[in-house]
């Protein structure tokens, strides 16, 4: 139901999905090119949630700053299965390339757990 729903919203625009299970932590990473920019939702119903960061990888991390940190996503929503998963928006502005960027959730439940998260990579063009 989260793919049809992301699918639909960012129909205009290219579109990139990946489903991420994670247990204590998990990764990607994405490559935003030259005159486009990009906004990065999370859907999920992990009860627990994730803090997501995202950095950005062509620099020396130690200089540099987060673009996001520990942004934390979780479910609100009902435990009905039918119910739409919640989903935040983790970029508050959009990322204009070029850029490559790591993005990062760090899982709140327990190790032994798997949670599941989907980001949706909307890409415009920067204007």
């Amino acid at each position: 139901l989260a793919s049809v729903v992301c699918s639909l919203a960012f129909s205009l625009f290219s579109f990139c999905f990946t489903r991420r299970s994670v247990s204590s932590y998990g990764s990607i990473t994405h490559d935003i090119a030259a005159g486009m920019a990009l906004e990065i939702t999370v859907w999920t119903r992990s009860v627990a949630g994730a803090d997501f960061t995202i950095t950005d990888t062509s620099k020396d991390k130690s200089s540099t700053p987060p673009l996001v940190s520990k942004l934390l996503v979780k479910h609100t929503g009902s435990d009905d299965v039918n119910s739409i998963p919640t989903s935040g928006l983790i970029t508050k502005e959009r990322l204009v390339g070029p850029l490559s960027i790591k993005i990062k959730g760090e899982c709140h439940a327990g190790r032994f757990t798997t949670n599941n998260f989907c980001l949706a990579f909307a890409i415009y063009p920067a204007s």
